[in-house]
């Protein structure tokens, strides 16, 4: 007689289960070893992909030459202004 096997619980991941966690390093992209390091971290929660997410956006490399948002704002306010009153953006 074949044993009964539970369906497997929609907001959680178990780890000993292996189509669940291929599944999940496949929708991730992510290694089995780092899959086990994050839920070894914030638990067996589905909200992994929040903590990967972030992890890839810390990790991404900060450019040293793009201004800061407000000086960004403050030179398109600036060239609007020059367009209005002189028509063109040749003073740029």
């Amino acid at each position: 007689m074949r044993a009964f096997k539970r369906p497997p619980r929609r907001n959680a991941i178990d780890l000993a289960d292996n189509l669940q966690v291929r599944a999940c390093t496949n929708r991730f992209r992510i290694t089995q070893t780092k899959l086990e390091q994050v839920v070894r971290r914030i638990g067996p929660s589905i909200a992994i992909g929040k903590e990967i997410a972030m992890q890839r956006a810390a990790s991404l490399p900060k450019h040293p030459d793009v201004p800061p948002p407000t000086i960004i704002a403050a030179l398109v306010d600036l060239t609007e202004q020059l367009e209005m009153t002189t028509g063109d953006t040749a003073a740029l």
